[in-house]
């Protein structure tokens, strides 16, 4: 009984690790009024409190996989992580009249946000049965998810009465602080053997070609995702399908979709073992084409659900494959894999830009291309993937 309410609290104390992920969420529903509140400053300057913590969160979640657990505690970094969000997402409540003040603040946070990203799942590999691992991906992939409704609903309705107040809902973070103080064990402990024996043969950890390609292909396939999310708001209202609180409705659908993803994967992970990803993969290019050509809010609303879906599926099955390599080297490949992500998600402004100086500034060409993209990546991925079994095969006859 001691050891199974032992084993509650440490998978409790990993979930809090999962709910820095969302975090940079909680001004997305203030990021109108705190262009109000800067009046004097470019509406795209001030876009930079939100994607600045994607450029900050790139170099560090690579960072941190290298050394967690080598040169660093896991314990240590996930601390250190947890302050950088609490100091980073509350001090501008003070500092706020300064934007130069707040974007340093914001930084702060997107350090901490990328130290965690990487140990989150890692966490997992190292700290939890094999066999168990599936399941609790999916459960914390689940958990981010809620917390990012929870972030934005929360802060949306304090805005309402003072934008400065919006920085006071990340005190939350204080609850996942403190389940990590009191009971997340250290990695390295329940692994001595394992890591004895690397010390033993000691060399530079180094990432497959297979692995690095994992980490790249879902950095761009969330880089052509993103356009979906960002301009849906403008294909409804310019299309007359409907309004921003339309969009609203369908975002907060993708959120659940991802919820939903998380609570099943395990199960439908065992169930289709080897085909699970090239089976998301198929799904993700149907959902962004039924969003893309569409001109019907309900078959938008259906394509943005099963995105929601399957990106949620692809992310934690990707993170099981790393679970197969050795312990530095996996935790390696999560902070790469983060970092590809955070990348593609910063890229995709960018992207749309481009797209739009074309000449065609219509809101669903960006999803278009991205629809086309995915495909095309999609066949390359379940190539790679279908090369690799006959590898495997070969070499097992």
């Amino acid at each position: 009984m001691r050891k199974r309410a032992s084993s509650i609290l440490v998978i409790l104390s990993i979930m809090a690790v999962f709910t820095l992920a969302q975090s940079p969420a909680v001004i997305s529903p203030a990021l109108n009024s705190l262009a109000q509140f800067y009046s004097g400053i470019p509406y795209s300057t001030v876009l930079l409190l939100s994607t600045s913590i994607s450029l900050a969160a790139i170099p560090c979640s690579t960072l941190a996989g290298a050394v967690a657990g080598k040169k660093i505690s896991y314990r240590a970094l996930t601390i250190a992580a947890m302050l950088c969000v609490l100091l980073g997402g509350i001090l501008p409540f003070w500092v706020m009249d300064s934007f130069a003040a707040v974007l340093i603040c914001r930084l702060m946070l997107g350090i901490g946000v990328g130290i965690a990203s990487p140990l989150s799942s890692a966490l997992i590999m190292r700290l939890l049965p094999q066999e168990k691992q599936a399941v609790w991906q999916g459960i914390c992939s689940a958990v981010m998810n809620i917390c990012g409704v929870l972030y934005q609903s929360v802060s949306g309705v304090i805005c309402t009465f003072d934008v400065r107040y919006t920085w006071l809902v990340y005190g939350i973070v204080l609850l996942p602080l403190a389940l990590v103080l009191l009971f997340l064990p250290e990695p390295d402990k329940e692994n001595a053997a394992a890591k004895k024996a690397e010390k033993a043969k000691p060399q530079k950890t180094r990432l497959s070609a297979e692995t690095f390609w994992t980490c790249v292909g879902f950095g761009v396939l969330f880089l052509l995702t993103a356009p979906l999310l960002l301009n849906i708001s403008s294909i409804l209202v310019r299309e007359g399908l409907g309004t921003a609180a339309t969009a609203g409705t369908i975002l907060s659908a993708y959120s659940i979709g991802g919820m939903a993803a998380g609570f099943c994967f395990g199960k439908v992970f065992r169930l289709l073992q080897k085909k699970f990803i090239p089976v998301s993969l198929i799904l993700q290019t149907l959902g962004l084409a039924l969003a893309a050509f569409s001109g019907n809010t309900a078959l938008l609303a259906l394509g943005t659900v099963i995105v929601g879906v399957t990106i949620h599926w692809i992310w934690p099955a990707c993170i099981m494959e790393f679970s197969t390599l050795p312990s530095s080297e996996g935790t390696l490949a999560s902070g790469l894999f983060i970092s590809c992500m955070h990348l593609g998600n910063f890229l995709a402004t960018p992207m749309i830009g481009a797209i739009a100086a074309l000449g065609n500034d219509s809101p669903r060409l960006p999803v278009i291309a991205g629809c086309i993209g995915t495909a095309a990546v999609s066949a390359l991925w379940m190539m790679l993937l279908h090369r690799k079994e006959q590898k495997r095969l070969s070499a097992n006859t």
